[in-house]
């Protein structure tokens, strides 16, 4: 039990880590296919951490959590996000899929878009859950 606390307390750290390089990359003005290439990877790391905090959590409180889908659903119904965030959550996993596999310009242009106008706040307003 003290070794899952420690878990969850690690996964916690790591999405504060995480979210504030994102967040720094999100700030500089960005203009090249690197520059947006490095969002998209921070963005990556971010949900990762996120996840791994829902699986962690999940876990502390019996619940088994073996994927990054089955995580979001104990995070719901832990309540560590908020129902109606529901779907824009299941889009960024889907998106966080598409950029690792595979790479369209076009693509990631999209997702770049997302990224910037929908998961950043996303990110911000999860981070406000659950520090409260």
């Amino acid at each position: 039990m003290i070794q899952d606390k420690a878990r969850v307390k690690k996964a916690l750290d790591n999405i504060y880590l995480a979210h504030s390089q994102f967040e720094s990359f999100c700030k500089e003005p960005f203009h090249t296919d690197r520059e947006r290439a490095g969002i998209i990877q921070s963005f990556e790391f971010t949900l990762e951490a996120f996840w791994r905090y829902f699986q962690a959590y999940s876990i502390e409180q019996g619940l088994s959590s073996n994927s990054p889908k089955q995580s979001l659903q104990n995070a719901l119904q832990l309540n560590l996000i908020d129902p109606q965030d529901e779907i824009v959550w299941i889009d960024m996993i889907d998106d966080r899929n598409k950029t690792s596999h595979i790479y369209h310009k076009a693509l990631a242009e999209e997702i770049l878009d997302r990224i910037l106008k929908s998961y950043q706040g996303m990110f911000k307003k999860t981070i406000v859950r659950l520090k409260s």
